[in-house]
């Protein structure tokens, strides 16, 4: 529905290669910008795929990077997939809020879970520039199958591993040993 500056979207579909999506919000437009307020929700994304056909040189020329960094976009867009993959990674489930301001966009991730391991982070997204930080967390997953998940069926890594570590509220604590045998 568009009424005056606004569009507004009750429930669209739209799909890229294998993958589909569906949105809901709304998009304002002003002389500045035009202001994102929306949800996007897939089942599985192929981040490789989209950047592919976002920036390969048969992509239209408006949708080149140079172009979408000269695009004054503003707001948010909450992203959640029950899978996003990247290379041979995948998270499973993926909860994201993007955000848009001044040539950058900034992309939390609060819901995301890769090979058992909570990931929430925030990456910064300029031209020429990305910085993250992340605060991965993870209790009592198997490393067996942690590893299976990172590197597949290959075993790249076998033996005992012992590891000293300090409660990081008190450096004065006595280092603890974790899965001593």
């Amino acid at each position: 529905t568009a009424r005056d500056k606004l569009l507004t979207v009750g429930s669209a579909g739209f799909s890229g290669g294998l993958e589909s999506a569906g949105v809901q919000g709304s998009i304002g437009f002003t002389d500045e910008a035009f202001v994102l307020d929306l949800v996007l929700e897939a089942a599985r994304i192929d981040v490789d795929a989209f950047t592919d056909r976002l920036f390969s040189d048969n992509a239209k020329d408006s949708s080149n990077a140079e172009e979408f960094w000269k695009t004054p976009l503003r707001g948010t867009v909450r992203l959640t997939a029950q899978e996003v993959t990247k290379d041979s990674f995948t998270c499973k489930p993926f909860e994201a809020l993007v955000t848009f301001a001044d040539r950058a966009g900034t992309v939390n991730t609060e819901g995301t879970i890769m090979c058992g391991v909570a990931l929430p982070a925030t990456v910064r997204i300029s031209p020429g520039m990305v910085s993250l930080e992340a605060r991965p967390k993870a209790e009592k997953i198997p490393l067996q199958g942690f590893e299976m998940c990172l590197y597949g069926d290959d075993d790249l890594m076998t033996g005992k591993l012992k590891m000293k570590v300090q409660d990081a509220y008190s450096m004065r604590s006595s280092p603890q040993v974790i899965g001593a045998a």
